[in-house]
C-alpha cells in the first residue's frame, strides 16, 4: 500500500465542570491522506502549517522513527481552528495514525490515546477523537493518559456557537489557577455527575444545575467578550445546557429539537462579535 487515509472527527471537551476529563466526539471532520514518495504538504492552511510540521516531528520522535519514510500529505478540514473544537487533537491523531501505519507500527486505541495526549498535553479532546462518543479521561498509576468510552448512545441536539476570533489554548490554560478551593472541587464533582446522570437517564431537565463550573470558566470568561451574556441568552432561550467548548472561545450547548439559535448570535453582536452556529450530531465512532 502506498496511500493512507484517515477521517478524523472534531471534539468538544470539559462539558463545563468535567475539566480535562470529559470529551465528546462531534461530526465535523478533518480528512488527511498521505502517499509514499517525495515529501510535501498540500491543501494546508497557513494557520496549520507550523502546527503540522511540529506535530509530524513529535510523532516521529515519540514512535522512535529515526529514518522517516517520505510522505506527500494532503489535508482537508472543516474543523474551525483555534475555536475550542479540538482541531489540534484531530491533526495529531490523524498524523499519528498514518505515520504508525506507514511504518507498520501497530497501536491499540489506548496506546494511541497515551501517545497523542503526551503530544497534546491533555487527553480530553484526544480521547473522544479516537474512541468516539462521550469519554472519561484519566491517568493510570504510572501517569499515562488513558480513557474509557461511556455506553451512552443517545444525546440531545448539539449546537456550537463559534465567534469570529480565535483563542490559543496555551493562553486560556495560563489563566487557570494550579490550586483550587476544596469547596470548588466538590461543586465541580457534583456537577460532573449531574451531567453524566442526565445523559444516562435522559433527564435533560437536570442539566441546568451543571452549568456553574468553578475551575476554569470564570477565569477564562474575560478572554471572551460577551461570554457570560451569550451563555445566559442560550439558557434563557431554552437550552438544556451551555458551557465553553474546550478552552473557548466557542460555546457548546445541548438543546431541544425546536431550539432557535439566532438570539445568541444577535446577543454576541451587541459586543461587536460576529458569530455563526453549527448544528452537530455526536460521532459515536
Amino acid at each position: 500500500m502506498d496511500k493512507f487515509y484517515e477521517k478524523i472527527p472534531c471534539s468538544t471537551s470539559n462539558l463545563g465542570a468535567g475539566y480535562d476529563v470529559l470529551g465528546l466526539s462531534l461530526k465535523l471532520f478533518l480528512e488527511i491522506e498521505a502517499k509514499i514518495g517525495s515529501r510535501g504538504v498540500s491543501n494546508l492552511s497557513s494557520k496549520l502549517e507550523n502546527s503540522f510540521l511540529n506535530i509530524e516531528s513529535k510523532v516521529h520522535k515519540i514512535l522512535s522513527i529515526t529514518k522517516p519514510i517520505g510522505l506527500n500529505w494532503s489535508i482537508n478540514s472543516d474543523i474551525p481552528i483555534g475555536k475550542g473544537l479540538g482541531s489540534s487533537a484531530s491533526l495529531i491523531v490523524g498524523i499519528l495514525k498514518i505515520v504508525s501505519s506507514v511504518h507498520s507500527i501497530k497501536l491499540s486505541d489506548q496506546e494511541l490515546i497515551t501517545l497523542a495526549s503526551s503530544i497534546e498535553g491533555h487527553p480530553d479532546n484526544v480521547s473522544p477523537t479516537i474512541l468516539g462518543g462521550l469519554t472519561i479521561s484519566f491517568t493510570d498509576p504510572d501517569g499515562n493518559f488513558k480513557a474509557v468510552k461511556t455506553t451512552i448512545k443517545d444525546f440531545p441536539q448539539v449546537v456550537v456557537f463559534v465567534p469570529d476570533f480565535s483563542l490559543k489554548t496555551e493562553k486560556a490554560r495560563q489563566v487557570v489557577p494550579n490550586e483550587v478551593k476544596i469547596s470548588d472541587a466538590i461543586k465541580n464533582i457534583s456537577q460532573t455527575n449531574i451531567i453524566l446522570e442526565s445523559l444516562y437517564s435522559k433527564r435533560y431537565d437536570i442539566m441546568q444545575y451543571a452549568i456553574y463550573d468553578r475551575l476554569h470558566e470564570n477565569y477564562r470568561a474575560h478572554l471572551i467578550p460577551g461570554y457570560v451574556d451569550v451563555k445566559e441568552k442560550i439558557m434563557n432561550d431554552g437550552a438544556y445546557f451551555a458551557s465553553l467548548s474546550g478552552a473557548g472561545p466557542s460555546i457548546f450547548s445541548f438543546v431541544p429539537a425546536n431550539f432557535d439559535p439566532e438570539g445568541p448570535i444577535f446577543k454576541w453582536k451587541e459586543f461587536g462579535i460576529n458569530a455563526k452556529y453549527y448544528f452537530l450530531d455526536v460521532h459515536l465512532g
